[in-house]
């Protein structure tokens, strides 16, 4: 808590509160006197009353916080982490180190509004944000992030995109995801593939932060209608060893349960590529889109339905040069995104330069079929879109390991013949996660295979040792997915596809359809949520 003496005079400012917060433990309180805050390891006694003391010490912290963030920010935190700081004042409640780390996240987690209004401190005259340099729009973020606070320090390379503790399973916390993707974007000026370090150089730089982008940030990027994350700006590695350039997140597409996050440099000077991420499957079950996007691993034909209710909005995005400014894209998926990505690349791959997925799903045959087909009919002089798979196994020969990776008839890549294609499998062999088994009845496997699944050999702090296969010979035998090993499509189609879809459709218009008609306070009150 924080307390107040009655003899503060001096006006202290929201950095005063988070070093304080820095120094003292979880349960101190921390305490504001003769201008400064300090940690108290027991109660501070005052001459005023409890709750009097309380209002006082809210009023000093909003006048900080006035003082040093946006009135724009203040309310965008308020909104999304749902907080009255009025009501708070007026109750008299005490204010907790909880409250600065809300506003500490709020002031790290930079929107491409804070960035123009750094733009119209600093040059005269400014035109669009877009035409700052690199250099620029890196000054600018850390001038807009200098209140940034965190709470506990956390290893980014442990971190993942899913639920870590178990009631994250049912409840979404938009505090707790902005606090984790942001601590995702800590070090990434230092994720890349350097030969001397890795011995393989047809691993391309830029994909261990590509691993970390699809596999754990974009995770963490709200697709609410009502609160979606657009103009986000996400760290990226910059051109110059050690430097960061920067995304900002465009537009997010999320229909029919597939999510996915287009990606544009914000200035327009930057060497990065547009970027279109297809996100895994939502694990929070009050996650928005957390039923549909469950309901396409159950498809007969893996992600079909959510690639059918979003195929409109993805061509309107590919039309839109505004975020691709007429250069070819990057695609990345990871997990379920295995399978949008799929369809994606079969209807605009001319204006893919590379495909990047990880522990992805197969899809249709048939769309994996027509995708080469088109890359095959190509004249010998043109360049098709590169094909990346990284998959996560337990052996050599790559047979156990991920389930994902066995799920749909065929990955993209499988059957491409032609003489300037790049299709390349990655297997990194992951031996340190023990009594990983196939047993889909069982809790205890499948928590373990999620856990093996999130983890991203090219950022982590352990090397593992992999096997790269390239070309249609060494490739189209691990690609062709059912012909491989068909135990877990099978048993995804009979148990998902036939029980699972059919049941879990009915309870979901249902609740639907109570929403409708007595609103959703009728349903949080019969459920007690």
């Amino acid at each position: 808590m924080v307390h107040l003496s009655a003899t503060h005079t001096s006006p202290i400012s929201f950095m005063n509160f988070i070093v304080a917060a820095y120094q003292g433990k979880v349960k101190d309180r921390l305490v504001v006197q003769n201008g400064q805050v300090t940690s108290w390891g027991r109660v501070y006694d005052s001459e005023i009353g409890k709750e009097a003391l309380n209002k006082q010490i809210w009023r000093v912290f909003r006048e900080a916080l006035a003082s040093s963030l946006s009135s724009e920010r203040i309310d965008h935190a308020c909104s999304r982490y749902g907080i009255d700081l009025s009501r708070m004042e007026d109750s008299g409640s005490p204010l907790k180190t909880r409250h600065i780390e809300y506003f500490g996240v709020a002031g790290g987690n930079v929107y491409t509004f804070d960035l123009q209004d750094e733009m119209e401190k600093n040059v005269r005259n400014p035109g669009p944000l877009s035409s700052s340099s690199v250099d620029q729009i890196r000054q600018y973020v850390l001038a807009a992030s200098q209140h940034r606070y965190l709470g506990r320090k956390e290893d980014p390379k442990v971190l993942t995109g899913g639920p870590r503790e178990s009631h994250e399973q049912i409840v979404n916390s938009s505090f707790n995801s902005d606090r984790i993707r942001l601590s995702l974007g800590t070090d990434v000026e230092s994720l890349r593939w350097r030969e001397e370090n890795h011995p393989d150089p047809r691993i391309p730089d830029n994909h261990p932060y590509y691993s970390r982008l699809s596999m754990a940030i974009v995770s963490h990027l709200e697709t609410s209608r009502k609160k979606p994350d657009l103009e986000v700006i996400i760290p990226a590695p910059g051109g110059r060893p050690y430097s960061q350039d920067y995304y900002k997140v465009h537009k997010i597409i999320s229909l029919g349960g597939l999510n996915a996050f287009a990606l544009t440099p914000v200035s327009k000077h930057s060497t990065l590529p547009p970027i279109l991420s297809f996100r895994c499957t939502k694990q929070t079950l009050v996650q928005s889109g957390a039923f549909p996007s469950n309901f396409n691993n159950a498809d007969k034909n893996i992600g079909e339905s959510g690639y059918k209710a979003a195929k409109e909005a993805l061509t309107a995005l590919m039309e839109d040069e505004g975020f691709h400014r007429g250069k070819k894209i990057t695609v990345l998926s990871y997990s379920q995104g295995g399978a949008h990505g799929s369809y994606f690349m079969r209807d605009h791959w001319e204006q893919v330069d590379e495909l990047v997925c990880f522990n992805g799903t197969g899809a249709d045959s048939q769309v994996v079929e027509d995708f080469a087909d088109q890359i095959n009919a190509l004249p010998e002089n043109r360049i098709p879109p590169k094909i990346y798979h990284y998959r996560n196994v337990c052996d050599a020969a790559g047979r156990r390991g991920d389930w994902v990776n066995k799920a749909g008839k065929k990955h993209i890549g499988w059957g491409i013949k032609h003489p300037n294609a790049i299709v390349q499998v990655v297997q990194f062999i992951i031996d340190n996660v023990p009594h990983l088994s196939e047993n889909i009845f069982s809790i205890q496997a499948i928590l373990k295979a999620l856990e093996f699944h999130a983890i991203r050999p090219m950022d982590c702090s352990r090397k593992y040792q992999f096997n790269t296969f390239r070309g249609p010979t060494q490739c189209d035998p691990i690609l062709d997915t059912y012909n491989r090993d068909r135990t877990l499509e099978d048993a995804r189609v009979q148990w998902g596809h036939n029980t699972f879809l059919s049941i879990g459709r009915f309870f979901y218009d249902l609740t639907q359809l109570i929403f409708r008609i007595f609103g959703p306070d009728f349903l949080r009150k019969k459920l007690r949520f």
